[in-house]
């Protein structure tokens, strides 16, 4: 409106539709802000973005844990939101029993090595392990009431650290090796720990 006031009696067409053009720019940054809002508001529904939680707290909620290898992708629509389903080899166990037959329901799976897979020692060398905050490669699914769910995707051949019974973007973190991999070789101290503990307890 400023500018408009500024533009001389002899531009005033030009000063109304330099006007007009403004507010629809304002207006349209104002639609697109409110679009994309849900993708970049923390999560209401679920605590998925780990907030103060420990390696020690998310390991004593899981089921299974275990590394597995991906071997096929099923594309299938009668999950909603979902593209299909993941199967995968297990190669070993940390906790738990792993169930062959075990379906995983998620996005469409990666064509290319994303980037951030050629991080991994780096990214996973730097996590603190008493508060994982922030931390996980598992994408998120904002949905439009504020609540998320997890979308994992995996690339078909690739290792995998899979924690089952936890809502934690951590559930499914890519292995490049284990005997280096820090959050590897974290997730199997603590779980041994864990397991004595409970033996002990018996």
């Amino acid at each position: 409106m400023v500018i408009a006031a500024e533009v001389s009696l002899e531009h005033k067409e030009q000063g109304i539709k330099m006007t007009i053009k403004i507010i629809i720019y304002f207006t349209l940054f104002g639609f697109f802000n409110s679009v994309c809002r849900a993708d970049i508001m923390p999560c209401q529904g679920q605590a998925i973005k780990n907030k103060n939680v420990s390696v020690s707290d998310l390991i004593s909620g899981a089921n299974t844990i275990a590394l597995v290898r991906v071997t096929s992708f099923t594309e299938n629509s009668l999950q909603n939101l979902y593209s299909g389903y993941y199967q995968f080899q297990s190669i070993s166990t940390v906790l738990g029993l792993f169930n062959p037959d075990y379906k995983l329901w998620g996005g469409m799976t990666y064509k290319e090595i994303p980037q951030q897979y050629m991080d991994l020692t780096q990214t996973h060398n730097a996590i603190d392990f008493e508060n994982l905050y922030g931390v996980g490669i598992t994408e998120i699914r904002h949905d439009t009431n504020g609540s998320c769910s997890l979308m994992p995707r995996f690339k078909i051949g690739w290792n995998y650290l899979i924690i089952t019974g936890v809502n934690s973007t951590l559930a499914f973190e890519p292995i490049n090796s284990p005997n280096l991999d820090q959050w590897f070789k974290k997730v199997v101290i603590t779980s041994n720990i864990i397991k004595d503990k409970n033996w002990s307890r018996k």
